[in-house]
């Protein structure tokens, strides 16, 4: 039996009371008189006992009501265990979350936490459930539940052993939160085929070192469940000193750029070491020139210009810092022919009035890649390369005869071709390049300004543009454009239109090229497209064509995937990783996604090779570890060793509470002390009574 409030307990000192008055005796008070007495001679008193205790049965009940009112006052209920896990005979439900990122690549973290996983196996009961996961920047199953329920629970520790053994971290980033987040949803939506789900308790045990570049913010506005608890074991190292390598974002170098690049040295908060160097290696890990001394305080990163060389070094060396899974920084550079944009027509280049003089500052500033910017007089022959060269051809005057030809080759040969219509005339030359009637425009009447009304998104010209924050058009404003009297224009594609239904932008295609023809400048003098960044966009849309939005990337994070060009029909595409295997492309892929460790790729296609670096990601450099209170913060039910007795506690005083409350014993013991103040009545009565009839 146990006590809901103990402390009532002391009202058993009350018991002493009845004691104390059946020990204190009335003696009588003053002298009497008795004539019969007088002719004796007084004698002193025999000594006795001062106290003596009488009527014991008395004395009995009347402790006994007072000893059942402090019990009563205690709450006494017939107690029971409450099981230490709180899952009843169930078991608990458990996903192993391990870190397997690159920053547990760090001295013996990995080898801890091996040694973690062997602990949490063989503490776990026969009737658990339990799952094993991989965390880097994904959540990746080694043995799922299903899995280990096929499994009899005297082999589930030899088993995991077996599936760890030859395993390592890998290169990838941490994406903590999404991860913890996915646990979650697999502990929660396990389906228990024993029918257990509302008596079986969840929780994820969550082992790693914790890094601060762990990712968290994934949690932010996750709602944790209450019923699914977190537990940390962490992994530690001694010594916690690290340095990292990063490149900082510039502009793409070309295949024979030398100059200087820009990288950031960052050293850890902890970090005994501030002295560090870094060289250039080979493709064999040779030394390439000398190396450059670099001073990084702890706790803080210095950005750093370091020369390259002439001679072929795609791999930086750090060196000086006691942890090298991130002391390798990768460089690519991407074979890419000097590509140029014929311009025909008479204003000059330095004309803020002419539409040359913004073309010129789209295609050197706005683009990826600087493009050249050809110019040819309308008289002049065009030096026009192959498409694959002069991707573009813009003309703001009206062709002559032989110009005309030279573009009807250019357009069949897959070459784009932009007319932009300055005045309003007859399209004699584009009738030339398209072999069809010639088309007649006219000056449009525009009241105020016209704007564009409708544009064609799923088409690659405006594809960039298509997102939520980009198609508003309504900024720009067109004071003037020309009319083409030829409606309807059955083989042509209208791209754009003016908001009376006019068009703005037409779409022919020719053979394997497009043909152009926009009815407003972009000069001042017509409208204010120059003004905008959307005139950056649509000019590089123009000069990729059907490549818009292909990426001309060539530095990547471990797993990220990287796009590739669509092959062409029967081509074979292949890359070639860092340490020699080649991985054949289907032909209907998009992207490579096996870059899983860093170094230089090789990419194989039709027209040659390209190569792409992959890095490991920055963050993973941000070792700090991160403290506990910050997942805590994130709403995560995080428990513990003390935290785990705590709740353990709390359970037990709540069924306590609850077991009291339906047993009520108390009532119980309320009754018997009643029961026992109407006999002591009576029996003091009885007691008393014959005393009184025999002093009368």
């Amino acid at each position: 039996m146990s006590l809901l409030t103990p402390l009532y307990v002391l009202g058993l000192l009350a018991v002493s009371l009845p004691v104390v008055f059946h020990l204190i005796r009335r003696m009588p008070r003053g002298e009497f008189a008795f004539s019969s007495l007088m002719f004796l001679s007084p004698s002193p008193p025999r000594l006795t006992r001062r106290s003596r205790l009488e009527n014991i049965l008395l004395l009995v009940l009347r402790g006994a009501v007072l000893s059942l009112l402090a019990f009563a006052f205690a709450r006494p209920f017939l107690r029971q265990e409450v099981p230490r896990n709180a899952s009843d005979a169930a078991g608990a439900r458990t996903a192993i979350v391990v870190d397997a990122s690159a920053s547990m690549r760090r001295g013996d973290l990995w080898r801890q936490a091996v040694a973690l996983v062997d602990q949490t196996i063989a503490k776990s009961r026969p009737l658990d459930q339990l799952a094993l996961y991989l965390c880097d920047d994904a959540l990746r199953p080694l043995i799922q539940f299903e899995d280990m329920a096929q499994i009899h629970p005297g082999q589930r520790h030899s088993v995991v052993s077996q599936r760890l053994q030859g395993l390592s971290p890998t290169f990838a980033g941490t994406h903590l939160g999404q991860g913890l987040m996915d646990a979650v949803d697999i502990v929660n939506n396990f389906s228990d085929a024993a029918g257990r789900e509302q008596r079986i308790a969840r929780r994820i045990v969550l082992i790693s070192d914790m890094q601060q570049g762990s990712r968290l913010n994934a949690l932010a506005d996750y709602p944790w469940p209450e019923d699914v608890e977190l537990e940390l074991r962490p992994v530690k190292l001694a010594q916690r000193s690290n340095a990292g390598l990063h490149r900082l974002a510039e502009r793409p170098a070309s295949a024979n750029a030398t100059g200087e690049l820009r990288v950031r040295v960052s050293n850890d908060a902890e970090s005994a070491v501030d002295q560090f160097r870094v060289q250039w290696l080979d493709d064999e890990g040779r030394r390439v020139g000398e190396s450059t001394a670099i001073y990084v305080p702890a706790g803080e990163s210095r950005a750093v210009r370091i020369r390259r060389p002439e001679s072929v070094a795609k791999r930086l060396q750090l060196s000086g810092d006691g942890c090298d899974f991130d002391n390798s920084l990768y460089f690519a550079t991407r074979s890419e022919a000097e590509l140029d944009v014929v311009y025909v027509g008479t204003d000059a280049e330095n004309d803020p009035q002419g539409l040359r003089y913004y073309l010129q500052r789209a295609l050197t500033d706005g683009l990826a890649r600087p493009i050249k910017l050809a110019g040819a007089a309308p008289g002049e022959s065009l030096a026009i390369n192959s498409p694959a060269e002069t991707p573009l051809v813009v003309a703001t005057q009206e062709p002559t005869d032989e110009q005309a030809r030279d573009l009807r080759q250019y357009v069949e040969s897959g070459g784009r071709l932009l007319l932009v219509l300055t005045e309003a005339k007859p399209l004699t030359a584009l009738a030339s390049i398209l072999n069809r009637p010639p088309l007649a425009t006219e000056e449009a009447q525009v009241d105020d300004y016209a704007m564009l009304g409708k544009v064609e998104f799923n088409h690659p010209v405006f594809a960039a543009m298509a997102g939520p924050h980009f198609n508003d058009f309504t900024q720009i404003h067109f004071w003037k454009y020309r009319r083409l009297t030829a409606e309807p224009l059955e083989d042509a594609n209208v791209l754009a239109r003016f908001e009376g239904g006019d068009p703005a932008l037409v779409e022919w295609r020719r053979g394997e090229g497009r043909v152009y023809v926009l009815t407003s400048g972009w000069q001042p003098g017509d409208s204010q497209l120059a003004r905008s960044w959307k005139f950056v966009l649509l000019v590089s849309a123009l000069v990729e064509g059907d490549q818009t939005g292909k990426s001309d990337r060539v530095y990547f994070n471990v797993n990220e995937p990287v796009p590739i060009h669509a092959p062409e029909a029967g081509e074979e595409l292949t890359v070639i990783k860092p340490d020699g295997t080649k991985v054949p492309l289907p032909p209907a892929a998009e992207a490579f996604v096996g870059t899983d460790l860093p170094g230089i790729y090789t990419y194989e296609h039709g027209d040659g090779m390209d190569n792409f670096a992959v890095n490991v990601d920055p963050l993973e450099s941000r070792t700090a570890p991160l403290g506990a209170e910050t997942l805590e913060q994130l709403g995560c039910r995080l428990v513990g060793p003390t935290a785990l007795a705590e709740n353990y506690q709390r359970r037990q005083h709540l069924q306590d509470i609850q077991l009291e409350s339906r047993q009520k014993l108390w009532q119980w013991l309320i009754l018997a002390a009643l029961g026992l103040v109407v006999a002591e009545t009576w029996l003091a009565g009885r007691t008393t009574k014959p005393s009184l009839t025999e002093g009368m």
